[in-house]
């Protein structure tokens, strides 16, 4: 759910597909980000965030990113308010999805 607190309607879902070689990240209800911002995915991988590229939402705050499976496995997802081109850790506080996987 929302780590921040700031957007309570917005949601993610994580599925993998079959063959586990990509998995795809369907966001819902989050805010166009601010110019010069992006939204970033983050793969938890022993409690530490991996990056899984950036990405855009639509004027209805919905979208999906393809995170291609090559990071072996991961125990969680999140999705953070980045500046554009992505960063190498998330912005504290900028975190406005995180969720494990229900394995």
């Amino acid at each position: 759910g929302d780590a921040t607190g700031e957007h309570p309607a917005a949601v993610g879902m994580l599925t993998m597909l079959p063959g586990g070689d990509e998995a795809t990240l369907a966001v819902a209800n989050l805010p166009p980000p601010p110019a010069g911002n992006t939204y970033q995915a983050w793969l938890i991988v022993g409690g530490a965030p991996v990056s899984a590229g950036t990405f855009a939402v639509d004027a209805g705050g919905g979208g999906h990113h393809t995170i291609p499976a090559t990071t072996g496995s991961f125990e969680g997802v999140g999705v953070s308010l980045e500046p554009s081109g992505g960063s190498d850790q998330p912005t504290p506080g900028n975190v406005i999805l995180l969720g494990s996987l229900d394995s």
